[in-house]
């Protein structure tokens, strides 16, 4: 069972599996499966997107919608599905309040990455 505030969804097969020991989603063949959080934001201003991720793939693609903003991000190969890595993105400007995220697949050979975090970075000074 993936972290509460996780929602797996998406169109048609399986969505990204919660491995629960390993503490990360993982088996993310099916490219119409996305994930989405509602998150809140404490304070408005500009923040730095990190993926924390894992691939033995190289240039799958995939959006990152944070509220009204839109990013798009290629998957690295780390080396190893359980061997992650930080990529970061952004930066994004984002309002206070709950936003919804979304980390869809957008060009996906195989299987887009094993994901261990999503983290927001306040960018110091760009409030």
């Amino acid at each position: 069972m993936p972290p509460p505030h996780l929602r797996l969804t998406g169109g048609e097969g399986r969505p990204p599996v919660y491995d629960r020991a390993k503490d990360f989603l993982g088996s993310w063949g099916n490219d119409r499966a996305w994930l989405e959080w509602r998150v809140p934001v404490a304070q408005p201003g500009e923040y730095d997107v990190i993926l924390t991720l894992g691939s033995t793939l190289a240039n799958n693609e995939f959006t990152l919608h944070l509220g009204d903003e839109t990013l798009r991000g290629t998957v690295p190969n780390t080396g190893g599905w359980e061997t992650f890595h930080a990529l970061k993105l952004g930066p994004v400007k984002l309002p206070a309040g709950e936003i919804t995220i979304a980390l869809k697949p957008a060009k996906v050979s195989g299987a887009l990455m094993n994901l261990r975090a999503l983290t927001l970075v306040p960018n110091a000074g760009k409030r």
